[in-house]
């Protein structure tokens, strides 16, 4: 009966902690958004054709909710906030919404953002986001009427 503990011949796996991984993720993240800005902001997409094109708009002629984007990012990177905005002004909509939960989910990283409130993990934000994008989506394609400055020109 010379056997060892059962807890001295195992051997302890390394521990991968998970905030290193979430940050590395982040990281790898946030270089593709600065890299993808960079293109955006170096290259107009009002001029350069390598930007994909909006399958949607070719094949039917109507604008999606994103149509004109890359044009009002690329005017926003410049500083021309009104020309974004007559790009696509649902695009003021979604980054002050995107900015919250991305500092929402970064925060705890840093030591901070335990107070910062859940603003939009609601079920109500979801439906009422979806309802603004379908909306916005029909009235920039109207062919008539007030709504035509929602066109992305």
């Amino acid at each position: 009966m010379n056997q060892e503990p059962p807890s001295a011949s195992l051997e302890i796996p390394p521990v991968i902690e998970p905030r290193r991984g979430k940050v590395l993720l982040y990281l790898a993240v946030a270089l593709f958004l600065a890299a993808g800005a960079a293109v955006v902001f170096f290259f107009n997409p009002s001029q350069h054709s390598f930007y994909p094109r909006c399958l949607l708009y070719v094949t039917t002629g109507i604008q999606c909710p994103g149509c004109g984007s890359l044009r009002a990012i690329h005017a926003l990177l410049h500083g021309q906030i009104e020309q974004a905005f007559r790009l696509n002004p649902l695009l003021f909509v979604l980054l002050p919404m995107l900015g919250w939960m991305a500092a929402r989910e970064l925060a705890p990283l840093f030591g901070g953002g335990r107070n910062l409130p859940k603003v939009f993990d609601r079920p109500f934000w979801v439906w009422l986001l979806v309802a603004v994008i379908i909306l916005f989506t029909i009235l920039r394609n109207l062919p008539f009427g007030p709504f035509a400055w929602l066109k992305a020109a």
